[in-house]
């Protein structure tokens, strides 16, 4: 565009069409817009954002020869005539850092020259630009430059002390960040103070997606945790002690995905939509809260102890990584097409909660000839036992029901809060169960755990002449109950409650 075909058009006309010339304007699936150049790097930014304002007034004092600028007031009017074109259009997926579309996986490098990696089953490359498009947030930092050919993962084991037997397992899960549609399972760094485990976390997060807050506490509320995924692929927590029950359901939903909405600000009645699935590592020692749902999702890793003969400074560890990087990235992506070519192949029967995990595992362990499918199905079972272990419904439960129980909440309710009066049960008040319906909540929660622990759960349904839930429990030594028979609540509960009971069981 040149001043000849402009005329004395105002200002506002000619920003309007310098902003349509230079920048395609486009609606995210969230119901944001977005300005993406149309020339350089094809990275998306919201049209309210204060970068895309100085770009704008920048091309417009560019095209003016530095003689005139635009105005804040015609620049909003300008970015308001923008949103309304593209309010018409299709809404469009834009990605942070990772991108999948129809197998193929794009990820963004994060510098300023807009390059992405783009791997498929058929192998991987280093794109100029990227045919999808890409955000960034503040957090966002370059990764390093792959090279093909001169991939060796392995390196960096040499940065962490983790045991060999669950090597398999962490390069399965660093795999799995190159595939952002799938479910991702948890990885925690446990061990003694001294053993790498925020240094493990953090070159993990500086590999597959490095960012300014490398290492950060868990947010303390819901808003402050829908901020901190919203900036950055690789959600790091770093130091964790106590989990309450929010922030356990806030860490299974990242890792499963989940949707959150928002009041749009200023607005009465306008909602925005939040969608996220992110790959999440957390450490601490012995981190207390893990309940049945997270620990589902659970990769434990048990850093060593370091000798002094080995310990390495900061510096040192950080050269050996800005020198292998490069390297270890290239080996990811090498093992990445590999398994993609392998993932239609895997049977997808009886394999555990995390299902997709599973299967690169599976596919990991025949490229490399390891057994990590094994340590994952212990994994799972050795988390259900710690849950089972120290969470304080479960604990109770095993005081309360001894021997084979037929009967509904409520009966089992008034047996647990008896037992927990002759006893001295380490319950927290706050778990302590108030109401039936919470014994029901529980028992739905936990049932899957139970079995697991040898324990028999069965939901009978409420099709009975009470029409309440029934439930059918027998701990592993106990034998199968006997139809119309309700041993133990005779010492805790009144006659009519035990004869109803009892009608109950016949009424089926």
């Amino acid at each position: 565009m040149t001043e000849s075909t402009t005329g004395k058009r105002s200002a506002f006309e000619i920003g309007l069409m310098i902003a349509r010339e230079k920048f395609e304007i486009i609606r995210s699936e969230e119901g944001d817009f977005y300005a993406v150049p149309r020339e350089g790097p094809r990275i998306a930014v919201r049209t309210n954002h204060p970068s895309f304002r100085r770009k704008l007034v920048a091309a417009y004092t560019k095209y003016s020869k530095n003689k005139r600028s635009l105005s804040p007031l015609v620049v909003e009017q300008i970015i308001m005539n923008l949103e309304d074109d593209a309010e018409l259009q299709m809404p469009t997926r834009i990605d942070l850092r990772y991108a999948e579309v129809e197998g193929i996986t794009y990820v963004d490098l994060g510098d300023p020259f807009g390059r992405c990696v783009r791997a498929s089953k058929d192998g991987w490359e280093v794109l100029s630009s990227a045919p999808v498009f890409f955000r960034r947030s503040p957090l966002t930092l370059p990764m390093p430059v792959p090279i093909p050919g001169t991939g060796d993962v392995d390196k960096i084991f040499d940065l962490m002390n983790i045991p060999e037997e669950k090597r398999p397992l962490l390069l399965a899960w660093l795999v799995s960040a190159f595939f952002p549609n799938d479910p991702h399972p948890i990885a925690h760094f446990d061990g003694e103070k001294g053993t790498g485990k925020s240094r493990s976390l953090f070159y993990c997060g500086a590999t597959v997606d490095p960012n300014g807050a490398p290492l950060r506490k868990m947010p303390r509320d819901g808003e402050r945790w829908v901020e901190a995924v919203l900036g950055g692929y690789f959600i790091p927590l770093d130091n964790l002690t106590t989990l309450t029950e929010e922030q356990s359901n806030q860490l299974c939903r990242a890792s499963t995905g989940d949707s959150d909405v928002r009041r749009v600000k200023y607005t009465d009645d306008d909602l925005k939509v939040i969608s996220y699935k992110r790959l999440v590592g957390i450490n601490g020692i012995s981190v207390l809260g893990i309940r049945d749902d997270l620990a589902d999702r659970l990769i434990h890793f048990e850093t060593q102890r370091i000798s002094g003969y080995r310990r390495r400074t900061e510096a040192e560890l950080q050269r050996h990584f800005d020198e292998h990087a490069p390297a270890i990235l290239a080996g990811l992506l090498d093992l990445v097409v590999k398994v993609k070519q392998l993932l239609p192949g895997i049977q997808t029967q009886g394999l555990p909660r995390m299902a997709d995990f599973a299967k690169i595992v599976i596919a990991l362990d025949q490229l490399r000839g390891t057994n990590g499918y094994s340590e994952y199905l212990h994994d799972i079972d050795a988390h259900a036992q710690d849950v089972f272990t120290n969470e304080p419904f479960l604990i109770l439960l095993r005081k309360a029901v001894t021997a084979p129980f037929e009967g509904d909440a409520a009966i089992l309710h008034n047996r647990m809060i008896a037992s927990l009066k002759v006893s001295d049960l380490p319950i927290p008040y706050e778990e302590i169960p108030r109401k039936p319906v919470w014994v029901t909540t529980k028992l739905k929660q936990h049932a899957d755990t139970l079995r697991r622990a040898g324990w028999k759960v069965t939901n009978l349904g409420n099709r009975n002449r009470r029409k309440v839930t029934i439930w059918r429990l027998a701990p592993p030594a106990a034998d199968e109950i006997t139809s119309g028979q309700v041993p133990g609540p005779s010492q805790t509960d009144d006659t009519g409650r035990r004869n109803l009971v009892q009608f109950t069981h016949l009424s089926y």
